[in-house]
């Protein structure tokens, strides 16, 4: 324990090879906590290691009790080699309802972060007795994470599950059950999206560059061009605003600034009139999770 706590130190002070020295010595005399081989998991990473990087990650996966954060950042450093299933490691399984719901929407930085986050969801969704609230929060941000894998078909049975009508849905299920369902089908059904745009009135106070690039698409949908590019414009502005990443709702995770570029160079040609144009999270059905919102889709 104060080789650990040695190594906490030096690692606080920068001086890493002491602190990596430090936790080998430690796991080495049996001090076999989660944070020690989580520390240490972010030194090898950090130093390129990612097969280490990822045996660590597993160790401290296998512990019962884990703070969500650091679940978070074990899941991370796993996926960062070949781990087994971290959707079912213990620290993941111990997680109560509002913690999965928690870790479930941060883990959108990648595709494999999708996918994990969509096993963590499902069986809550599916068989756990929950409060109406946290049942509709769980069913949204599943929805999300089947979005970035490619599942759309599987989003809009979830959102649309017991005939839930359009005009039940909140502007974030409402938006995500249009893009769901242009993904399952190959079409544009402008239902969804007009029900965003009428929900819309009632939160302008948003100015974050995903919603800013959602309502650009719903109002396209809904054949308001000149709306659309004006919201396009705004979401431009917002993604430079001190942004190292943003989420994207042409593929459903977060991506950099840089790409989320990419993606509104994308929808402007779609505005525009190029109907070839379509979410890149699409291209997940076919080739696996795609690289691929804040309300509306977050």
């Amino acid at each position: 324990e104060v080789l650990f706590h040695l190594g906490v130190f030096y690692e606080h002070d920068r001086r890493l090879d002491r602190a990596a020295s430090l936790f080998d010595r430690a796991i080495e005399a049996g001090y076999s906590e989660p944070e020690a081989y989580l520390n240490r998991a972010r030194l090898r990473a950090d130093d390129h290691d990612e097969t280490a990087a990822c045996d660590d990650a597993w160790q401290a996966l296998q512990a019962d009790g884990l703070p969500p954060p650091l679940v978070r950042e074990a899941v991370r450093l796993a996926l960062s080699g070949e781990a087994g299933d971290v959707a079912q490691s213990m620290a993941v399984a111990s997680l109560d309802a509002d913690a999965r719901i928690w870790l479930a929407n941060e883990l959108d930085g990648s595709p494999r972060e999708v996918e994990v986050a969509a096993s963590v969801l499902a069986p809550m969704v599916e068989g756990w007795s929950l409060s109406s609230e946290k049942h509709a929060s769980a069913r949204s941000v599943l929805a999300l994470r089947y979005l970035g894998a490619g599942k759309s078909s599987d989003a809009v049975e979830l959102l649309g599950r017991g005939g839930r009508d359009v005009a039940d849905m909140d502007i974030g299920d409402a938006f995500n059950f249009g893009m769901a369902t242009w993904g399952a089908t190959g079409e544009v059904v402008a239902e969804p999206f007009a029900r965003v745009v009428e929900l819309d009135r009632s939160h302008r106070e948003r100015d974050d560059a995903n919603y800013r690039q959602c309502m650009a698409v719903a109002h396209w949908a809904t054949g308001d061009m000149q709306a659309a590019l004006d919201f396009l414009r705004q979401a431009r502005e917002a993604s430079g605003v001190k942004r190292v990443s943003t989420f994207s709702c042409w593929r459903y995770h977060e991506v950099s600034t840089k790409v989320f570029g990419e993606d509104l160079d994308e929808i402007q040609a779609l505005i525009l009139g190029d109907r070839s144009r379509t979410p890149r999270f699409m291209e997940a059905v076919a080739n696996g999770p795609g690289v691929g919102p804040g309300s509306p889709s977050e």
